[in-house]
């Protein structure tokens, strides 16, 4: 009954021949087997970028909200005065990691649909743009990169260096 739903059009079998692991792979070529590996495991890192983020700020934002009142505490006594302000900048620096890397995730989202849109008007060389085609995979990689750069890139909106004004 397989056969007669895998061929519509009444052909023959040909026992002598046909290999089912061979029948199982044609469609498929090494090549397309590790790009589809590289876009897999580019998919975990990518996740697993953006869920360390999230994880890292939760801890570091708990921990500051915890600090919070022994800075401000402290920061009445005389050689302690720079403690409120360092604790402030460290919390919105970390505070603004989720803006920024919102905003990353929002431009990376942009040229992708741009990119789409021009491959579906036929302005780009390619004919498909699927989840193992190069600049999918690509982009998976700039993505990763950008969500570990969140940090320093918060930190040119709120500089948390050592010095303090005194």
């Amino acid at each position: 009954k397989w056969y007669q739903y895998s061929h519509p059009d009444g052909a023959t079998a040909d026992t002598g021949s046909s290999n089912p692991i061979s029948d199982a792979f044609s469609g498929w070529s090494i090549k397309n087997w590790a790009r589809k590996f590289i876009a897999e495991i580019l998919n975990v890192l990518f996740q697993a970028a953006a869920l360390c983020l999230d994880t890292v700020r939760t801890f570091k934002l708990i921990v500051l909200a915890i600090l919070g009142p022994l800075c401000f505490g402290l920061s009445i006594f005389e050689g302690f005065q720079h403690s409120l302000k360092q604790w402030l900048a460290r919390y919105v620096n970390v505070f603004m990691w989720l803006p920024v890397a919102n905003i990353f995730g929002a431009i990376i989202a942009k040229v992708q649909e741009n990119m789409i849109i021009n491959i579906q008007n036929g302005n780009l060389g390619g004919n498909e743009f699927g989840n193992t085609s190069t600049a999918y995979l690509i982009f998976l990689l700039i993505g990763i990169v950008g969500y570990f750069t969140v940090p320093s890139v918060a930190n040119y909106i709120m500089n948390v260096g050592g010095h303090a004004d005194r």
